[in-house]
């Protein structure tokens, strides 16, 4: 996540030069989206933590995308307020991702007991 954040605001970033740019591009082919979409899915796709995981995923990726095109403006105080959402929204899927962790270890414990 931090590495596409530096690609965003990079002044030589560029589509077609920079590969994490490219990969902001879609957030189902990023790396996280990547095991979203199949590992992921696989396992959770009936757990409400990881349902909720998604549409914030895609704001992630669309805020990046504003903020790329953003960054030529000018408009550092925009840009900053951009960036600070950008990195709450990755706070809310950390928080989210620890939920699932726990509701995880919680249905393996559940098994063990039975």
């Amino acid at each position: 996540f931090q590495s596409v954040v530096k690609c965003l605001l990079n002044e030589t970033s560029r589509i077609g030069v920079n590969p994490d740019y490219n990969l902001l591009l879609s957030y189902q082919t990023c790396r996280f989206g990547k095991w979203y979409y199949s590992i992921g899915m696989e396992r959770f796709s009936e757990n409400p933590v990881f349902i909720e995981i998604e549409p914030i995923h895609q704001q992630v990726h669309e805020l990046g995308e504003k903020i790329f095109d953003l960054k030529s403006s000018g408009n550092t105080k925009k840009l900053q307020a951009l960036t600070e959402d950008l990195l709450a929204l990755r706070d809310r899927i950390i928080a989210l991702m620890m939920k699932l962790k726990v509701s995880f270890i919680e249905e393996l414990e559940n098994r063990g007991k039975q």
